[in-house]
């Protein structure tokens, strides 16, 4: 029977039953990403830290990083501080999301847009959610203050995947003026006249008003 004509008593209880298989396949799918972190990785999740943080803190030598690398293409990788940093950083990752854990999931490049610096690797939802979240205590913010890069001290420019342009830092804004700056700006003194011009001009009109 098509669901627009049922009672709705019958429509409320078969929303009540979708909403409780919805929520039941999402503590599935937490239940079955948590089985698969590591006891220090599930801790880090249970105390809302990024799972990163439960990693080693030693970064790992570029030998060690690129075990699969021809000689060739190893010489060639090492002859810029940066191709050493980034096989350093994705080998030190192991395919994980550094928030969530997740394996085996599209990874892209995360970045500070202020500094133009690589922080990690994250899941698309991390990715995404990372650039919403804004409270001060969550995984986000922690993974923002302490990231990969900074737990293993590299320095990686993160560079455009369609304009291969490095991102530059943004310029910094300008301080805002002192009290004295402000008292001694010609333009301050302006607008103190005409502001002290209308209260007189307004004050004149109302005692003349009948």
């Amino acid at each position: 029977m098509c669901f627009t004509h049922l009672d709705p008593a019958t429509r409320h209880s078969l929303g009540e039953q979708q909403a409780a298989s919805e929520a039941a396949g999402r503590l599935a799918q937490v239940a079955e990403r948590l089985a698969l972190l590591s006891p220090a990785e599930r801790e880090a999740v249970m105390r809302e830290e990024p799972v990163c943080w439960a990693w080693p803190s030693t970064a790992p030598t570029f030998e060690e990083a690129t075990p699969g690398f021809t000689e060739a293409t190893r010489r060639r990788v090492e002859e810029t501080e940066q191709g050493r940093a980034v096989s350093v950083l994705e080998h030190w990752h192991g395919g994980r999301c550094a928030i969530c854990g997740a394996r085996h999931a599209v990874l892209v490049e995360d970045h500070d847009h202020v500094t133009g610096l690589v922080r990690g690797y994250l899941c698309r939802s991390c990715n995404t959610r990372e650039g919403l979240d804004r409270a001060p205590l969550s995984a986000f913010a922690r993974y923002r203050e302490q990231h990969p890069a900074s737990i293993l001290g590299l320095t990686v420019r993160y560079v455009d995947p369609y304009t291969g342009e490095e991102a530059q830092p943004l310029p910094a804004r300008p301080a805002r003026p002192t009290a004295e700056e402000r008292a001694n700006n010609p333009l301050h003194a302006v607008y103190r006249k005409r502001a002290a011009d209308r209260a007189a001009a307004a004050s004149t009109t109302t005692r003349s008003a009948p």
